[in-house]
């Protein structure tokens, strides 16, 4: 197992807040998927009653 994590490490993102961060702005800027890909970023939809405390500023 040891030998998988080690083979694996430099395809892990080192800050996964990026893809959360992105899922966001796809969410804001293509909220309907139009622009689906299979190896696109899903959109994340956040609205203000279920974000709590959103700390990004919508485009």
């Amino acid at each position: 197992m040891g030998k998988m994590y080690e083979n694996m490490t430099p395809y892990v993102s080192k800050d996964p807040r990026a893809a959360y961060r992105l899922a966001l702005v796809k969410g804001a800027v293509d909220p309907d998927n139009f622009f689906f890909y299979e190896q696109s970023i899903p959109p994340l939809i956040m609205s203000e009653e279920n974000c709590g405390s959103c700390s990004y500023q919508s485009l």
